[in-house]
């Protein structure tokens, strides 16, 4: 049941069953009373697909911490300097791992717009 879900997150998270608001992506309010199926939103398949976001109504302002996503030594090499010429197989890892940081702040944006959403 959602309940049981409640006093898991309780128990992991500290936050007391009274001051938890669990909401779907689309800002609707979960019912304790009703099993955890409710979570399940009809016609989204994959596990991954179904977030659940949980506040603290005790907070009134964001207590981070907050750690941004730091570009690697290699990628910012290649910022501070962009007109430098390196062998083509290095290129090759600072490209990757640029897309990944990329890819990475695209993930981070995507969930902090959704759980927005859902809070308004």
């Amino acid at each position: 049941s959602l309940h049981s879900l409640q006093v898991r997150i309780e128990s992991d998270t500290g936050i007391s069953l009274g001051n938890q608001e669990l909401l779907l992506e689309m800002g609707s309010c979960l019912d304790p009373r009703k099993p955890a199926s409710q979570c399940v939103i009809d016609g989204v398949k994959g596990w991954d697909s179904y977030m659940v976001y949980l506040f603290d109504k005790s907070k009134t302002t964001y207590e981070g911490p907050f750690a941004s996503r730091t570009l690697s030594d290699s990628v910012n090499y290649i910022v501070k300097d962009s007109k430098i010429q390196l062998p083509i197989f290095q290129l090759r890892k600072i490209w990757a791992e640029a897309v990944h940081y990329v890819i990475g702040l695209k993930d981070d944006y995507s969930r902090l717009f959704q759980g927005q959403r859902a809070a308004m």
